[in-house]
């Protein structure tokens, strides 16, 4: 049987093993200056992008869900037609629509595949089942990657969906962005109300940067530190907290909206790529996607991992 994780663009992991791993991105709508074009791009295009300062706050860009329709013509013409099961992941469904679209489309390609698959050569049914990650970015792509990993376990797909559905709950995603007004301002123009508190955060001292934290579909700030530096110093300090403890997946997903190079120069990420060696952890740097690039504004950092502890001593 082929198995097969369908992921929105929204989530953070490298090329290289989306293209080594049975992983498909849907792609979101990117509004970008007066164009509208489907996410589809690498690493590479996606520096790019942030390197020109094309997602700064003098332009004029926002994320926008696939439609229903743009879901169920993925699903019906390049999955269904080549596995036997696939389990769609979207992006915390607080922060967009997406789940609720690729639930509308799950159940209309239910009902058309049949054809479709039979001309294609493929014989039996085709399943599929959409969760929501509750979470966003560097969280989705801990998901995706664990998911593979149980796939590549032999686990049944009876099976599968329950450990998804476990593993999600573990997993403790951060965010530092690099200007707390970028984000405020994002978040004013979308609607959003659920990061209304940074208002609070932005007083006569700019110079204060929160960590933020994604976790069943809440984005909240976890602590506020002085200085940038220093605030995604703390994640990484976390991170190693948590390693040290023992994690419940071998992946730590790391991105930046901007060039990975520059998470050189955080001294604790050095430390917790030495640490990660030790433990035989596989850490996961990449180009932060569009999406949140938009949302969260450039520079952010972004860590997840799963873990059994709850606490966030950060």
């Amino acid at each position: 049987m082929s198995t097969i994780i369908v992921t929105d663009s929204a989530c953070d992991l490298p090329d290289a093993f989306v293209e080594q791993n049975p992983i498909k991105k849907l792609p979101l709508n990117i509004y970008l200056n007066g164009e509208t074009f489907p996410d589809k791009t690498t690493e590479a295009e996606r520096l790019a992008i942030y390197q020109k300062g094309s997602l700064s706050r003098e332009h004029d860009a926002s994320s926008q869900p696939s439609s229903v329709d743009d879901v169920y013509h993925y699903f019906l013409d390049k999955i269904a037609v080549q596995h036997d099961f696939a389990i769609g992941q979207t992006v915390s469904k607080a922060r967009s629509p997406n789940f609720e679209n690729w639930q509308s489309a799950a159940g209309l390609v239910q009902r058309d595949y049949h054809k479709l698959r039979a001309a294609g050569g493929r014989t039996g049914s085709f399943g599929i089942r959409i969760i929501n990650s509750g979470t966003m970015f560097t969280g989705q792509g801990i998901l995706a990657a664990h998911s593979c990993k149980l796939i590549h376990d032999g686990i049944g797909r009876n099976q599968l969906r329950r450990e998804i559905e476990d593993f999600k709950l573990k997993i403790r995603t951060l965010a530092v962005p690099r200007d707390v007004a970028y984000l405020r301002e994002r978040a004013r123009k979308k609607g959003d109300k659920s990061i209304g508190f940074l208002a609070s955060l932005v007083g006569k001292t700019m110079d204060i940067s929160p960590i933020l934290r994604g976790y069943q579909d809440v984005t909240e700030p976890v602590v506020k530190v002085r200085g940038r530096e220093a605030a995604v110093n703390r994640m990484f300090t976390y991170a190693m907290h948590r390693m040290n403890e023992g994690l419940c997946t071998p992946y730590i997903v790391v991105s930046i909206a901007g060039d990975p190079l520059a998470l050189e120069q955080f001294e604790k990420f050095r430390e917790m790529k030495i640490l990660a060696k030790a433990k035989d952890i596989r850490v996961m740097t990449t180009v932060m996607n569009l999406s949140g690039g938009i949302n969260m504004g450039p520079d952010t950092v972004s860590i997840s991992l799963a873990s059994d502890n709850e606490v966030l001593d950060v």
